[in-house]
């Protein structure tokens, strides 16, 4: 029996009698990474249910404890996203940047980083484990973005802000399918609103923070930089203490480091690979899941969209209310705080819901089931843990879509018309609103999907699985999301302020509310129609694959 100091310290494995209770089918070497959860026999498959280190069965207090760390992470760096908008035209002259399209890279590069970074760490995370791909994330974007404060060049602030958003990436990246993880279906909507609401507030409470360094003086924007780092810091620090592996292939490999592998006897086990071949696996499959699966690449179109609006709307704000209210810097700065109220509606009206209706329909499985005595334990197990249709997720889908057109409307005519400065605050916090409903619902839905991926049939594979297996690509499916709500991040304000000079306030806000109609109302309609038929063709696209070359997903 190992020693307490070989064993994993995030994993409360025990006594030696419950951790022999889960077999497990492992690798031949218990060292090599491992990229996907194998369950022997439905036998085995009830055990993992009940196991005390399945993160689906952790404390409530480790539950919420994580859930607010990966919240802080996701927030700071967001908010470092958005931190630099009031303090543009300080960089400019200070680091001697010239023209616009220059200026606005320093805010939207750190965007675009994000889809480099969201396709790295998601993959490297499906193999070595969440938490130390995230706090390895969090050191590289500190060093980076400690760079960003100490630039005396646009050539450095610009190559700082790259590498920085690529690190900055992990949080968002891993963070819903760390959630996908711990939280049961019937939880998982009050967990992402958690998360969605610190991640969607970074963003606006980030410019009304940065309003207030810049104003003090020429260099004082430094300071935006050097804060976010220390307090990104601070987090790491926490990160060591309070942040637990939720992934279920690294927690079993740990344990059977500690020469605890629970192996059912007979149970066939698949053919080692190096870890190269893991590797170019992991990372082939965000664009496999991006170019294979229908029912999340409507999701993808829009993502594009909708991020892409949003980062327009916080990056002109500053210039609506200075140029066009005549307020002062710090004083349109606040006017993010009504983002902020309506990221805070749209979280607590949207997660109840789709909360309430996914355990309703589950209920009616286990109620249908509990009066059964005869039935057999596995098949009960199995019953009770029935999911509802994904689709249940996406009911708040189409009221989200024209939430945020009209306030897209009411931000751009209110500025136009001149009225009172609360008209355009009225249309962000409504555009606010919706979107955090919007991201909601949606990242529910692609992790109901993704979370627990199995082939239709159960016929043997080419690397003598004996059962269909779970595989947890939530991390991957996310990365495709977010990979592209960055590329709509870094384009969109790129042309915003020349936008805004040809059109007109008004005009360019119908712009944006048309083109957020006439592409999210006709996606969100064929996946609440249509969404079961377009989940069984990407998973027989799954199934075919795993058939043809198990080795290559």
């Amino acid at each position: 029996m190992a020693s307490a100091n070989d064993r994993d310290k995030d994993i409360d494995c025990g006594s030696k009698e419950t951790r022999m209770a889960s077999p497990i089918a492992t690798t031949k070497n218990a060292s090599q990474p491992i990229g996907c959860l194998e369950l022997c026999t439905q036998d085995a498959q009830v055990q993992w249910l009940d196991d005390p280190i399945n993160p689906h069965n952790w404390p409530a207090a480790r539950k919420y404890t994580v859930t607010i760390l990966l919240s802080a992470l996701s927030f700071n760096t967001l908010m470092s996203s958005t931190m630099v908008a009031p303090a543009l035209s300080r960089i400019s002259k200070d680091l001697k940047i010239s023209t616009d399209a220059e200026t606005q890279l320093v805010l939207s590069i750190y965007v675009l980083a994000y889809a480099v970074g969201y396709f790295f760490w998601a993959p490297l995370s499906e193999v070595y484990g969440r938490k130390s791909i995230i706090q390895a994330a969090n050191a590289w974007f500190c060093i980076w973005n400690l760079v960003c404060g100490f630039s005396e060049n646009k050539a450095t602030i610009t190559v700082g802000r790259l590498f920085s958003g690529a690190g900055a990436a992990s949080a968002l990246a891993l963070g819903t399918g760390t959630l996908g993880e711990i939280w049961r279906p019937a939880q998982r909507g009050r967990s992402l609103a958690m998360l969605s609401i610190v991640s969607l507030l970074g963003p606006c409470i980030g410019p009304i923070i940065g309003g207030a360094i810049a104003q003090r003086s020429l260099h004082a924007w430094r300071w935006a930089f050097w804060s976010t780092s220390i307090f990104n810091a601070v987090l790491q620090l926490v990160s060591f203490r309070f942040l637990h592996e939720s992934h279920a292939p690294t927690i079993l490999r740990r344990r059977g480091k500690a020469g605890d592998q629970g192996e059912a006897q007979g149970t066939p086990t698949p053919p080692p690979r190096t870890t190269f071949q893991i590797l170019a696996v992991a990372f082939r499959r965000p664009l496999y899941l991006t170019l294979t699966q229908p029912a999340s690449q409507g999701l993808i179109i829009y993502s594009v969209l909708s991020f892409g609006c949003l980062y327009v709307v916080l990056a002109v704000i500053p210039i609506a209310f200075t140029e066009v209210y005549q307020q002062s810097l710090t004083i349109a700065s606040l006017n993010y705080t009504s983002y902020a109220i309506g990221t805070l509606l749209g979280s607590q009206i949207c997660a109840p819901i789709i909360d309430y209706l996914y355990r309703r329909k589950t209920r009616q499985y286990a109620e249908q089931m509990a009066s059964d005595i005869d039935i057999d334990e596995a098949l009960r197990v199995k019953s009770l843990n029935q999911k509802a249709p994904p689709e249940l997720r996406l009911y708040p889908f189409i009221p989200t879509v024209l939430l945020m057109s009209c306030g897209l409307l009411v931000f751009g005519w209110g500025i136009h018309s001149r009225k009172h400065w609360i008209m355009p605050d009225i249309g962000i916090a409504m555009f606010g609103a919706g979107n955090t409903a919007m991201t909601q619902c949606t990242n529910a839905y692609v992790i109901d999907i993704f979370s627990e991926v199995k082939p239709a049939s159960g016929r043997e594979t080419n690397s003598t699985r004996t059962s269909p297996i779970t595989i947890n690509w939530s991390a991957s499916a996310m990365a495709s999301i977010w990979a592209a709500k960055s590329l709509g991040g870094f384009a969109f304000p790129l042309f915003a302020v020349d936008l805004i000079r040809n059109l007109g306030w008004g005009w360019t806000g119908t712009l944006l509310a048309m083109l957020n109609l006439t592409v999210g109302l006709p996606i969100a309609i064929l996946l609440l129609a249509h969404g079961p038929k377009l989940r069984d063709l990407g998973r027989k696209r799954i199934e075919t694959r795993m058939e043809t070359n198990s080795s290559s997903v």
